[in-house]
């Protein structure tokens, strides 16, 4: 009989999670180009809701914009069967 090396099976976990963390971390790194900016989304909305902005300022200075969407939720809701 041959007399094989028992594997180390410490080494061989460690070098599966460095491979892991590498591949997560260049996975992680590259940017999506399809991701639309704040500006093509606003231009966006604009371009097919015509409804108003209401703006609500809270005592402690935050601002909340909230447009209004009940004539555009009324619409859909007719389209749909």
């Amino acid at each position: 009989m041959k007399n094989n090396k028992p594997i180390n099976l410490r080494n061989q976990i460690a070098a599966i999670m460095v491979l892991f963390s590498v591949a997560t971390g260049l996975a992680q790194n590259t940017p999506d180009p399809k991701k639309p900016s704040d500006t093509q989304l606003y231009s966006l909305a604009d371009k097919y809701l015509k409804s108003s902005i209401k703006k609500q300022v809270k005592p402690d200075g935050e601002v909340f914009l909230q447009r209004d969407m009940d004539d555009y939720l009324a619409l859909t809701n007719k389209k749909m069967p």
